[in-house]
């Protein structure tokens, strides 16, 4: 049977960027997330700044050549001595000019709604390649026993321990039993309970002060949080 928490809460592990700031900076495998998450974001800042900067050097070569035209017309009317030619040939390459214009910034306000709706597409690609990464690195033995033990580290004061995981990490996280006694240094027991209803990469440790959830999918939604951010941020003008 499970420990019904009390009044009395554990700090949750990775809830908060600010305040697990010593953790995270050891935490590897989140630090390879980022890392990767961050240059797909960096890459689509580039490419948007990039088709931004084409389609204004285009409007510009747009309006010069209409420039040019009227120019040219206008000469040439002014040769020929119809004046009321040269002035109707003004508005319409006016016109043109102004329909031009037009088009330009539809374009440009399209391509913008586009980016809108594909910026968090793109953090999605983002967040499931960091899923990935961490995933595949978690398979790793060693580092889901570093998963656990940064875990443990969170209540090494307390007396009563129960861990729960997944039944497919049960038998080698009991395993390492010694190893926990040694980081729970005020611990009288430790008590391990497989868990059916966790992924496979989630641990949770309960207290009877509380309970810490060791969450992958808590890790990736402050990552995803971190990353809403900078794209924020990157509008900003």
């Amino acid at each position: 049977m499970r420990v019904n928490p009390r009044s009395v809460m554990l700090q949750p592990m990775f809830t908060n960027r600010e305040g697990c700031e010593g953790t995270a900076s050891n935490n590897h495998m989140i630090a390879d997330a980022r890392k990767e998450a961050e240059t797909i974001l960096a890459e689509a800042r580039a490419e948007r700044k990039a088709i931004h900067e084409d389609m204004e050097t285009s409007r510009a070569e747009l309006e010069q050549t209409m420039e040019k035209k009227y120019a040219a017309a206008k000469s040439a009317g002014e040769k020929e001595g119809f004046r009321a030619g040269e002035e109707k040939g003004y508005e319409a390459y006016r016109a043109i000019i102004n329909d031009a214009r037009d088009i330009v910034t539809l374009a440009r306000e399209e391509y913008q709604h586009y980016l809108d709706g594909a910026e968090p597409v793109i953090i999605d690609v983002a967040m499931k390649l960091s899923e990935k990464i961490l995933g595949e690195k978690l398979e790793q033995e060693t580092h889901w026993l570093q998963f656990v033990k940064q875990a443990l580290q969170e209540v090494k004061n307390q007396s009563d321990v129960a861990v729960y995981v997944h039944p497919d990490r049960y038998e080698e996280t009991v395993q390492q039993r010694e190893e926990w006694l040694a980081i729970l240094s005020n611990s009288e027991r430790i008590r391990f309970f497989p868990d059916a209803d966790l992924d496979k990469n989630d641990c949770i440790v309960e207290t009877p002060y509380g309970r810490l959830a060791a969450s992958l999918k808590d890790q990736l939604t402050a990552l995803q949080t971190d990353l809403y951010e900078k794209l924020a941020a990157g509008r900003s003008p």
